[in-house]
């Protein structure tokens, strides 16, 4: 609970009290920290621990509670029946395009995970290199790098969900995997050098003890690794990080990004890298405050930044012979935040969110507009460049409505041909996409997507009753949520359900200004937002809170779980997929210091304020009828890290009175990365619906 004395607040948590059904209580171990001289007290400090047996055996506990109620789950097999048909379809990804051979990675319909293939030409047959399955279900593998010409192939293999990897290479004439490789560990940067007889990596080995030098290092192939040679280092500094490019293995540059203690002052440095023969590094630019990333295109030097132009722009850098920089502006700011821009083929192809749309600009290196790409409406699309050697792109397209579609793009002629559809059975065409405006509680306007059956609608307008709704957000680090398909959304809305995508401030769907007013010490106006939303839907008679369900996972777990605590009576069912919620220890694992410009660090006493004034777990009530909770983590997660769902469940678990479950579905494979087997993933989302539809009482 929280009190407040004599304008000092201490945070503490008082015994569980018997309110709870079900489970048998974790045991209240209190650890007292003292924040800028308020104490705050941790009563399940010890979960944080996952290899401890005292954990062990509470996560054991869990599971047999979770498996106690899918028991008393009716129709969960007839929800696994459908859900195996959405997602037992053949997949395939954006391909890679090295000379005449595409690389790309594709899962047959009933396959476990996808598997390398390799096309020559368009016209070819899909050959097998890599089955990850063939090892372990729990294998999974994803395309790294190819060398020139495509002779090399470089892929990422990972167990489960974890977000390390090893890397491996595949001489792909001979189907031989070399015996060079990258041992387990966390990627930064890797490519082949020019003439495919060595690579540069820069690759964080597990095994590696503290301080972690940031270095790019080059393996010549078939010499023994002790041997690699150090091309450029920035030193072992904890608040930094090295990016290294290179648009020919021959040249690069150097991109190293530091920050202060608090994370609210970050510094770019630039150099270039000569890579082959003796190490030559020469600084460009030095002590470059904000967003900056850098391009090398056809020797001259383009760089993304929003110094000057909040939304960002693009200038050309060049020198005088003194060394001396000059910045010349090739694409101006606009009203609209530049997401991304791909330069290919003497073009520049710029991505903006507008109107709550994605829209794709085409210019030429001198600036000059010289048109657009075509993208049907209502949908959200993202392009990337074929290869080094074509100047036509991919372009990824989908929508509430419609599953993923690779279509390739040629823009001399503005032709797309389909690449490939995901043959998804679901009727898109029962479905409509309204748009709503909603106020939030210091006036500003707040946009939400509403996609339901056209048959709920009265008049056009709105459901002839209330009806269950699922409802969710982003609200962070300036992304903007876009119409995508989803097999969750899209079960439900089959049954009925409205689905509900709010824009909340922190995201990216109106600018600069969107992001800033939802960062840091203003995230309280994302959940705002959120809530406003929430009872806009109430109130305009679309749901009822014994009808609405919010989830979300990892920077959205954040608003749910927010929103859950802050105000609990509004829901009736909230599901949280890795999220982050002890906002005062969140940056200590994993390395997620550096998230502190978006969410500050509990060592600033400002930060900690507003840290303070929202950290779920620390929000959390003894005795306050909490909705029905159901919590999703594994050992695997290495991005946000096991313990914030482990604490918030016991937490919940002792302090809730409304007698509704509050459940983890924890598993030793699962993590942050989308690389589970299909068989795993059917089951986990069958579980997670029959948790939605038995508490919201949707029909099966």
């Amino acid at each position: 609970m929280r009190r407040e004395l004599d304008g000092a607040t201490s945070v503490v948590a008082s015994e569980p009290s018997l309110v709870g059904a079900g489970p048998s209580f974790a045991p209240v171990e209190p650890v007292t920290d003292f924040y800028h001289g308020i104490e705050v007290i941790d009563p399940y400090r010890w979960l944080e621990d996952g290899d401890m047996s005292q954990t062990r055996q509470w996560l054991a506990e869990q599971d047999r509670l979770w498996r106690a109620y899918l028991d008393g789950t009716p129709w969960r097999d007839r929800i696994g029946k459908r859900i195996t048909e959405l997602l037992s379809v053949e997949t395939c990804e954006i391909p890679k395009i090295a000379g005449q051979r595409q690389f790309f990675r594709k899962r047959a319909a009933n396959q476990e995970q996808p598997c390398i293939y390799m096309r020559e030409g368009d016209t070819g047959e899909d050959v097998l290199l890599i089955d990850p399955t063939a090892r372990d279900k729990f294998m999974a593998v994803n395309i790294v790098a190819i060398s020139k010409g495509g002779k090399l192939l470089a892929y990422e293999v990972k167990h489960g969900g974890e977000h390390s990897c090893c890397i491996e290479i595949l001489d792909v004439d001979r189907r031989e995997i070399l015996p060079d490789k990258l041992q387990r560990g966390h990627r930064r940067v890797f490519f082949f050098a020019s003439d495919a007889k060595s690579f540069f990596y820069i690759h964080e080995f597990l095994d590696s003890p503290p301080p972690l030098e940031h270095a790019l290092f080059e393996h010549t192939l078939g010499t023994d690794p002790v041997t690699d040679r150090k091309v450029y280092s920035a030193g072992s500094e904890p608040r930094v990080r090295l990016i290294v490019s290179s648009p020919d293995g021959q040249m690069g540059y150097a991109t190293v990004q530091s920050w202060d203690e608090n994370a609210t002052h970050y510094l770019t440095d630039i150099y270039t890298l000569q890579l082959r023969g003796e190490p030559h590094v020469k600084p460009l630019l030095k002590g470059i405050e904000g967003r900056f990333r850098m391009r090398l295109v056809d020797g001259r030097f383009f760089a993304v930044t929003d110094i000057g132009a909040p939304n960002s722009r693009i200038v050309e850098i060049t020198w005088n012979d003194a060394g001396e920089p000059a910045w010349r502006e090739i694409i101006p700011e606009s009203d609209a935040r530049m997401q991304k821009a791909i330069f290919s083929g003497g073009q520049i192809f710029v991505t903006y969110t507008r109107k709550l749309s994605t829209q794709i600009h085409i210019f030429d290196v001198a600036g000059k507009k010289i048109g657009k790409v075509r993208i049907p409406k209502s949908c959200s699309a993202h392009i990337s460049p074929v290869g080094r050697d074509s100047n036509d792109l991919f372009l990824h397209i989908e929508s509430f409505r419609h599953p993923p579609a690779i279509f390739r793009y040629r823009p001399s002629t503005d032709e797309h041909t389909l690449w490939q559809r995901r043959p998804v059975p679901f009727d898109g065409a029962q479905l409509t996409t309204d748009h709503a405006w909603c106020s939030s509680k210091d006036g500003t306007k707040v946009h939400m997507f509403l996609v339901e059956k056209k048959e709920a609608l009265r008049s056009g307008s709105r459901p002839r009753s209330p009806l269950p709704v699922i409802l969710t957000a982003y609200g962070g680090f300036g992304r903007a949520m876009l119409p995508k398909f989803g097999i969750f959304t899209s079960y439900m809305m089959e049954r009925g359900c409205v689905f509900a995508l709010a824009n909340i401030r922190g995201g990216g769907e109106f600018g600069i200004e969107w992001h800033e007013a939802g960062r840091r010490r203003n995230r309280q106006n994302s959940f705002d937002d959120f809530i406003a939303v929430a009872e806009w839907l109430i109130a305009n008679g679309y749901t009822t809170s014994e009808k609405l369900c919010i989830f979300g996972g990892c920077n959205s777990g954040i608003v749910v779980g927010a929103a859950l605590t802050q105000r609990p009576e509004l829901f009736r069912v909230a599901m949280l997929m890795a999220p982050l919620l002890d906002m005062l220890r969140y940056h200590l694992f994993d390395g997620r210091e550096h998230w502190g410009v978006e969410y500050g660090l509990s060592e600033d006493p400002d930060d900690f304020a507003a840290l303070m004034r929202y950290s779920p777990y620390h929000h959390v009530q003894d005795g306050v009828a909490y909705p029905a909770v159901f919590l999703i983590s594994g050992d695997n997660d290495m991005k946000v890290h096991p313990m914030h769902p482990r604490k918030m469940t016991a937490r919940l678990q002792a302090a809730t009175s409304s007698g509704r479950p509050i459940l983890l579905d924890y598993s030793a494979e699962r993590g942050h990365s989308a690389n589970l087997p299909l068989s795993f993933r059917i089951d986990a989302l069958t579980n997670r619906i029959a948790f939605v539809c038995k508490e919201l009482g949707v029909e099966v």
